[in-house]
């Protein structure tokens, strides 16, 4: 009697069964990382307008405390910051949760997430702007 040889003994497929195994896990990785649950790929749930709002008042609720409330030493600047920044989530709505993961959904769509800091900075521009014409007197246009 005979012995089967180490391929046969284990069915170790050889030749044309080899690559189309080869082949078929090629496609199955393909799928796989097509469906992943990757966060990236997933639709935000706060608009671009509505975030480039947000993002504006954060910068709002920033400068404020830098210009303001950190001042008393006695406070702690991130305490602060994450109060304002609770009154800016609750003001639209949202949480830090969902503003954290919207954030990054954004980030990883380098166009999206430019029309939104474009939108935010456009704001800022628009408020400083009329700001700036409410002080100027009206006869200094000499």
């Amino acid at each position: 009697m005979q012995q089967a040889g180490y391929y046969e003994r284990f069915k170790i497929p050889t030749g044309i069964e080899m690559r189309s195994m080869q082949l078929g896990m090629t496609i199955l990785l393909m799928v796989l990382v097509g469906c992943s649950g990757d966060k990236t790929t997933t639709s935000p749930t706060i608009g671009m307008s509505k975030m480039a709002d947000v993002l504006y008042d954060i910068a709002i609720a920033e400068s404020y405390v830098e210009a303001y409330l950190s001042k008393d030493s006695s406070q702690n600047r991130d305490t602060l910051l994450k109060k304002e920044m609770d009154i800016v989530f609750n003001v639209h709505g949202i949480d830090s949760k969902a503003f954290a993961e919207n954030l990054t959904i954004y980030k990883n769509q380098p166009e999206r997430f430019q029309v939104i800091l474009d939108s935010a900075n456009e704001r800022a521009n628009r408020g400083r702007n009329e700001v700036f014409l409410r002080r100027v007197p009206k006869n200094a246009n000499r």
